[in-house]
Formats: structure tokens, C-alpha cells, sequence
């Protein structure tokens, strides 16, 4: 016996799913249809997790939902109603995991539940500022309007992860060809000129005794070397995945010079443009607090965010709430004083984004411009103290023959 879970739809035309214990598909098909239902899905049960482990693999990313936000704003517009659009756009995206997301918001909405209900149950998939964007949008009677927002926000964070990528591609790049190189020099090299120097029982500079003893360990004990490295690293990100470890990351990732600076800027970016977004498309003050909240993706900063909720909830201005938290610069808190006295803070926030995307890639650029010299630089000291090391006891060797 074996358990099946099913979707079959009654004669009234009312659908329902569960699960059925039968001996085989066959048996639980016939039992089913024996209650007067229609079978619109029937499958082992099995075969379900294995589907949905499969969905777990495709995640989905910031390019998918911007896609989809696009494409639905489009139908929307046009006057499409919202099941229908919903049931072309299934059909269109190749994630499977988001094509049945969709399918799933399709049969709430049939349902009669509101868009942004039924969007709030896939909530792993999309961020909170979405669903709050819906929801007021569905208050305002301006859904296509706040989902042309939503497009152009995600299509924002996803070109700035891209310019991250991108900048950061060369340095790594270069970093990975130095360690190549290096382990090429250990493993491949230096064995090679260790059996020239035994043979000819050369006295070695201190260097090179000191060189290939390093490769002797890295030779001989590269299997414990390696096991050791791999327990630090499951160590490290077991530890930093807890909830102590994890505070005590985001502390240090705000103490440290250069990487401080730009996890600041980083944050003021996301926390600006997020909640300008949210406020130009009806939703208020404290929700889009709220919002904001759970994307900065760092336990100090989330702290400090809810004491601005709980000031502001007090009636205590924005920018006095953000001036206590000692976390953002002069000139944004000034900006944010701005906006609230002209009534634009919506748009005086993404002009503010705006300034720091454009403050971030110039710094990241900066960094970037700077970080290859260095690599470069330490790599060539790296492989000049290697030949240095090999020429001097050849040099020995030549006199001494």
C-alpha cells in the first residue's frame, strides 16, 4: 500500500486535493471516480517530493521576478484580467518552480481571494515590499501602475548585483590564477629541483631550506591539510549560520575598515529606494518600515530599524527616529528632514538611492582599480622569492662543478 496525493474537481465544479491510500495509481483512480470525481492530478506520493526537491532547485532569482512583473504590468494594462494574465504568464517562464507559483496565485485569485492575499502565501519567493506594493495598489485601484513600480525595483537591484558581479570578477579572477600558480610552483616545480639538490648534497640558503620544507609538508600531508581546511570551513559557516555567530559577523562587518563603508552605502541604497518605492505607491509609513526591515540582511541594522518603527509609531518625526539610531550620514537624515516638511519624501528617498548607487560603483571601481595592482604586486613577490630561492643553489651548483 502506498499513499497518492490527488486534485480532482467535483460535478458542482469545486476542486479539491488531498491524499488516498490504494495499492497502486490505478485502484486509487477508480476509487476516486467511484465518488464522482473528475481527476485532474494523480501521483504517487513520492514522486511529488522528488518534484518538489526539484523545484527547491530552481530557485527564483531577482531577474525572474523583475521579468514578471513586467510582463504581468503589461497585461494588465492592456485589460487583461487577472487570471488570465496570470495563466499566458505560466506558460511563458521556464522556472518551473515560478510557473507553478503562478498557477497558484492563478487558482486563489479564481477563488475570489485578493491578488496580494494570494501572493503573500508564496512569501519565500517574493520580498515583503511586493506584497505590501499589491495590496495598496489594489486599495488605490492602481495595480498596474504600482506593478510597473515593482517591475522597475527589481529591475534596479538587479542590474546593481550585476555591476557587483562585474566589478568584482577581474580581482577574483586574477586571485584564483595566483593560487593556481602556486600550487602549480609546490606540487609540480619545486619536487623537481628538490631531487637536484640531494643528488649533489648542495649546503642551501636559508630560503630555500625554508621553501622546501614548506613543500615537503604540502606534499607529504596534503590530504590532512585539506581535511583541516574543510572542518575550519564547515566550522566557520556553521558557527556564522547560528544565531551568535551570525550577530557577531554583522557586528564585525561594520568595524571594518574599507568593508564597512561599503556595506553602509550598500544598506542606505536598498533602505532609500525600497521605502521611496513603497511610499510613492500608497503604502504607508509604518509598513514600509516594516518592509525595509528584513532587507538590509543584517541583525545589527534590523535592531536599530525597529527602534524607528517603534519611534516613529510614537509620532515622532522620520528623521529624528533615524538621526537616534547613529547609522546614517548628515546628509541623508537632511534629505529625509526635506522630504518630510515638502510632503515629497517618496521622491527625495529614490534621489537619494539614486546618489549612492551612483557613490557605490564609483567606490567599488576605486577599490577594484586598486586591488589588481596589489594582487598582482604580491604575486610577483610571491614567485620572485620562489625563482630567487632555486636560482641561488643553482648558481652554488655551477661554481661548484
Amino acid at each position: 500500500m502506498e499513499f497518492f496525493n490527488y486534485q480532482v474537481m467535483s460535478a458542482t465544479g469545486t476542486k479539491k486535493r488531498g491524499s488516498i491510500e490504494a495499492k497502486n495509481e490505478t485502484i486509487a483512480a477508480k476509487r476516486l471516480k467511484q465518488e464522482g470525481y473528475y481527476i485532474i492530478e494523480l501521483e504517487a506520493e513520492q514522486n511529488r517530493e522528488q518534484r518538489s526537491f526539484f523545484k527547491l532547485l530552481s530557485k527564483v532569482t531577482y531577474q525572474d521576478l523583475a521579468a514578471f512583473m513586467r510582463q504581468f504590468a503589461t497585461m494588465i494594462d492592456s485589460g487583461l484580467p487577472l487570471a488570465s494574465s496570470l495563466s499566458l504568464l505560466a506558460e511563458q517562464f521556464i522556472n518551473s518552480n515560478l510557473r507553478s507559483i503562478i498557477n497558484q496565485i492563478k487558482e486563489d485569485v479564481e477563488q475570489g481571494n485578493m491578488l496580494s492575499t494570494a501572493v503573500a502565501k508564496h512569501s519565500t519567493v517574493f520580498p515583503d515590499v511586493a506584497i505590501n506594493m499589491i495590496a495598496a495598489g489594489e486599495e488605490g485601484d492602481c495595480l498596474a501602475a504600482v506593478i510597473t513600480d515593482l517591475a522597475t525595483y527589481f529591475e534596479k537591484q538587479l542590474q546593481m548585483r550585476k555591476k557587483l558581479r562585474a566589478i568584482l570578477a577581474y580581482p577574483l579572477f586574477i586571485l584564483a590564477v595566483a593560487c593556481g600558480l602556486l600550487l602549480f610552483i609546490f606540487y609540480v616545480v619545486l619536487p623537481l629541483f628538490t631531487e637536484v639538490f640531494a643528488t649533489y648534497n648542495l649546503n642551501l640558503p636559508l630560503i630555500t631550506r625554508s621553501l622546501l620544507q614548506i613543500t615537503e609538508i604540502l606534499t607529504e600531508y596534503w590530504l590532512f591539510i585539506l581535511l583541516g581546511l574543510l572542518t575550519l570551513l564547515i566550522t566557520m559557516v556553521t558557527y556564522f549560520k547560528s544565531k551568535q555567530g551570525r550577530d557577531l559577523l554583522d557586528q564585525l562587518l561594520l568595524k571594518v575598515p574599507l568593508i564597512n563603508n561599503l556595506i553602509l552605502k550598500i544598506m542606505i541604497t536598498r533602505i532609500t529606494r525600497t521605502l521611496g518605492t513603497l511610499l510613492l505607491n500608497g503604502v504607508g509609513l509604518l509598513a514600509a518600515l516594516v518592509s525595509i526591515e528584513k532587507i538590509v540582511n543584517n541583525k545589527v541594522v534590523e535592531q536599530k530599524l525597529k527602534r524607528v518603527q517603534q519611534a516613529v509609531k510614537e509620532g515622532g518625526s522620520l528623521r529624528n527616529a533615524l538621526e537616534s539610531i547613529d547609522l546614517l550620514p548628515e546628509m541623508v537624515l537632511q534629505m529625509v528632514s526635506v522630504g518630510e516638511e515638502t510632503g515629497q519624501l517618496g521622491e527625495v528617498l529614490l534621489k537619494v538611492a539614486d546618489y549612492y548607487e551612483q557613490e557605490l560603483e564609483t567606490d567599488l571601481e576605486l577599490i577594484t582599480s586598486l586591488a589588481e595592482p596589489v594582487l598582482i604586486l604580491i604575486l610577483s613577490i610571491i614567485v620572485a622569492g620562489v625563482i630567487i630561492s632555486i636560482l641561488l643553489p643553482i648558481f652554488n651548483l655551477i661554481n661548484y662543478l
